[in-house]
């Protein structure tokens, strides 16, 4: 599978839940220059007045200082990869059954398709397991 394959940084933070929270989380990195590729937006569990925002890329100073402002952090524990080349149909399947077979166990995974491309973050427990899926996607037949 020709795929570009990069280490992923996700920054994430607490939101409370209310009107315009995410709208002004966003608008500083906005103002920073922030070209968001991935935002995920959970509630932390019903009913708690809380969600969790996560982000990806932020880079550079500038943004890494809007990004703080905002209340979000590096999120050292989340050890992904960005995914992006061509979608087909069970790619995400295809993925999943090469890691099983591996041994390795997706923590997290979002994906997303447009115009024959797909573009997907996979969590992954530690960074060790991290490298062995990026090096088992490089040896993916295409």
């Amino acid at each position: 599978m020709p795929f570009e394959i990069n280490r992923a940084s996700v920054w994430a933070g607490e939101l409370q839940d209310h009107p315009g929270a995410l709208a002004e989380a966003l608008g500083g990195l906005q103002r920073a220059g922030v070209n968001l590729e991935f935002v995920i937006l959970r509630p932390t569990a019903p009913m708690s007045h809380l969600g969790v925002l996560f982000v990806a890329p932020i880079a550079g100073t500038a943004q890494e200082r809007a990004a703080t402002e905002a209340g979000l952090r590096k999120a050292e524990s989340i050890h992904a990869l960005r995914l992006v080349g061509p979608d087909h149909p069970g790619l995400v399947a295809d993925l999943s059954r090469a890691f099983a077979s591996a041994g390795l166990n997706i923590a997290g995974l979002s994906a997303a398709s447009l115009a024959g491309q797909a573009v997907i973050y996979v969590r992954f427990e530690c960074a060790a397991d991290a490298d062995r899926a990026a090096q088992l996607v490089i040896g993916l037949p295409g």
